[in-house]
């Protein structure tokens, strides 16, 4: 099954980039359409549950403004919060890579392994 076959995918990627990457403390593939794709189950325990809701509801108004700047080829929004940033990386108008940053992380970094995770997944998304 296709479906199933492109969740492993993603979650793979997913998986990639908790574990290589110290300074994030979580991240997910969202959709405007409210279909979510999750890391495997041993990354759960690292999310605050209130937040990632908080984060989810965000992205309800955040891809309107998503699919508005797309044509000028909008690369990423950040939002700091006291303790940690939230970045969420557009892939199509409707598809955003969304992580859940330490404060102090190296954005540098991050931003490499987050620009060749967006590359896999435009391939088999």
């Amino acid at each position: 099954m296709k479906s199933q076959s492109l969740r492993s995918d993603i979650r793979e990627i997913l998986d990639y980039l908790l574990d290589a990457e110290k300074d994030l403390k979580f991240c997910f593939l969202a959709t405007k359409e409210f279909i979510t794709f999750m890391p495997s189950e041993k990354f759960m325990n690292n999310v605050d549950e209130k937040l990632l809701y908080n984060v989810q509801k965000l992205l309800d108004s955040l891809f309107p403004i998503i699919e508005q700047f797309w044509t000028y080829k909008l690369a990423v929004v950040y939002i700091e919060l006291k303790n940690c940033m939230v970045s969420v990386w557009p892939i199509y108008p409707t598809v955003a890579l969304v992580g859940i940053l330490d404060k102090l992380a190296n954005v540098g970094l991050l931003e490499i392994e987050f620009v060749n995770a967006i590359e896999k997944i435009r391939k088999i998304f």
